[in-house]
């Protein structure tokens, strides 16, 4: 993981840009052609459970735009 420079799932949680309708059961890393992810199965506040495809790399600095003003 950090040869690739990708995420834990810890950070997944903690990270304000990903949002989990709920709690997680599991995570499983897969590679998907060059890129990484997690397939995150969450239980929702209903009890359904959802699985939810995340990027496993954080998103490049210079890829994030500034915040515009209102």
């Amino acid at each position: 993981m950090r040869r690739e420079k990708l995420l834990t799932v810890q950070q997944l949680t903690q990270d304000e840009g990903t949002l989990l309708p709920g709690q997680i059961v599991k995570a499983t890393l897969c590679k998907d052609g060059d890129d990484y992810v997690y397939k995150v199965v969450v239980r929702t506040a209903g009890g359904a459970l959802k699985t939810i495809v995340v990027e496993a790399r954080p998103p490049a600095a210079d890829a994030i735009e500034p915040a515009k003003s209102r």
